[in-house]
């Protein structure tokens, strides 16, 4: 899994992260990203991914004063940007 986070301001975002999990099921905490307070407009994309298999692509994108917005798309084998599923 890959998370990547873009911002404005990039004192705040640290740019992109791997987390590695073996199991396909698991949960995967992304502690770099936890009790960080992101600026509004801030987008959080998250690729999980496996060779020869469909990925899925997460965007979360924080908004003010409200809760966070997420956008699923899909991500075919070979694909370089995601698309609808």
């Amino acid at each position: 899994m890959t998370a990547t986070c873009r911002t404005k301001q990039r004192k705040r975002c640290r740019g992109t992260r791997d987390f590695a999990r073996a199991s396909a099921g698991a949960l995967v905490r992304l502690r770099g990203y936890e009790r960080r307070a992101l600026p509004a407009g801030s987008k959080l994309q998250l690729r999980a991914t496996k060779d020869g298999m469909i990925g899925v692509v997460k965007t979360v994108t924080i908004r003010k004063r409200k809760s966070p917005s997420l956008k699923t798309l899909c991500l075919p084998p070979g694909a370089a940007r995601p698309s609808a599923c």
